[in-house]
């Protein structure tokens, strides 16, 4: 089983202490349960579950002293599991997409698909914001995405990370998706990646399905405490802003003219660029009834504009087609310059491989746009001609 042993040893360092548990299997509904500090005698024992019931296992590193309930074994009947206070820290912060459909079945192909798609928007997305690439898996009946952080494990920690479940199940919850808000706690079990999940029988449209590893960044960038606090921030002043800014807000021209159309947005925290971005209510490019997704931004207070969507519909589509669409591509009394039919006189690169020596525009230069970051810059300031397939307006 070299899929589980790969993702026990990417969730558990060396010397870790970790929990496998069946919950609920066989004729009596018992709840089998081990301790390990051993990856390759975790897999051996999980081999003989596999496809006959769903194993599962701890998130965050756990007491040593617990291994002396099954030393590196798994019995059949557990007198007790892992509880919130066995943690010793809290080291990944977990995401679980799944389709909504009724309980104890396995998903559609179909649903699987959309889970995947609302996966890849999330991952998008908190790339955005400077979030490092997560662990992404699909577990057999949705998919997981995972990001490591390093917390206590205390109670603020605890609001924390249900505060940042939170706000991205406001913004990426569907009819379809879920982001499941209640996986906060510190002794949260997972589903093992690379054993079969069994849930309901297994049928021509709904099958069990072995849980994947799809990508595992080559190395693994930790979630500051800064950056889920900004997120979780967003939960709390989510408000919708129509044609107004908080006193605090600082007020820039792209602000000043979407106040003055009357469009309502959400107004968002700085992105790792400087950019603060201004999410409207319609994504002028896709239509999945997910409001304040996408939209446009501004370094402020008078620094260049970008435009960015998150959705299939919307790949390439940046600050230049975000204005032709949005209809802010005229004077106005809040812009008075025509700045914004212009374009930014100043700017950086915005491409994420780090193929384009960041320069400022000069005035009257025109200004393209990154695919991945929507930041603007010139042609000129691109090395290879990766400006000409998906930064030129």
């Amino acid at each position: 089983m070299p899929v589980a042993r790969r993702f026990l040893s990417l969730l558990h360092e060396p010397g870790d202490v970790f929990e496998i548990r069946i919950p609920k299997h066989g004729k009596y509904r018992f709840t089998a349960s081990g301790y390990f500090d051993d990856v390759d005698a975790a897999t051996a024992a999980v081999a003989r579950w596999d496809g006959k019931a769903s194993v599962y296992v701890t998130l965050n590193p756990i007491e040593p002293s617990l291994l002396a309930r099954a030393v590196n074994k798994i019995v059949e009947r557990a007198d007790a599991t892992t509880a919130d206070a066995d943690v010793l820290r809290r080291r990944w912060l977990f995401l679980d997409l799944d389709a909504v459909r009724p309980s104890g079945i396995s998903s559609t192909d179909e649903e699987l698909t959309q889970v995947q798609r609302s996966a890849d928007e999330i991952a998008a997305f908190l790339l955005s914001r400077g979030w490092p690439e997560p662990i992404l898996v699909a577990s057999g009946n949705g998919a997981y995405l995972l990001y490591r952080v390093d917390l206590p494990n205390d109670e603020d920690a605890g609001k924390l990370i249900t505060a940042v479940l939170a706000a991205l199940a406001d913004r990426f919850d569907t009819d379809q998706v879920k982001v499941d808000p209640a996986v906060s706690n510190a002794s949260r079990i997972i589903g093992l990646i690379g054993t079969k999940k069994m849930k309901g029988d297994s049928t021509e449209d709904r099958p069990h399905r072995r849980s994947q590893l799809l990508t595992t960044p080559e190395q693994i960038g930790v979630v500051s405490r800064e950056q889920l606090e900004a997120l979780a921030g967003e939960q709390e002043s989510a408000a919708a802003t129509t044609g107004s800014f908080s006193r605090t807000s600082r007020r820039g021209v792209l602000a000043e003219t979407l106040c003055a159309k009357g469009m309502e947005f959400r107004e968002q925290p700085p992105d790792a660029n400087g950019v603060t971005w201004y999410h409207v209510r319609q994504c002028p490019f896709h239509d999945d009834g997910r409001p304040f997704e996408c939209g446009v931004g501004q370094k402020l207070p008078d620094g260049p504009y970008a435009g960015h969507c998150f959705h299939p519909e919307g790949q390439g589509r940046g600050w230049q087609e975000f204005k032709r669409a949005l209809g802010l591509d005229g004077e106005s009394r809040h812009d008075p310059a025509g700045l914004l039919l212009k374009g930014p006189t100043s700017g950086r690169c915005g491409c994420e491989q780090g193929r384009c020596s960041p320069r400022s525009l000069q005035p009257g230069e025109e200004a393209g746009h990154h695919s991945g970051s929507g930041l603007p810059h010139s042609a000129s300031d691109c090395s290879l001609d990766v400006h000409r397939r998906c930064c030129e307006p």
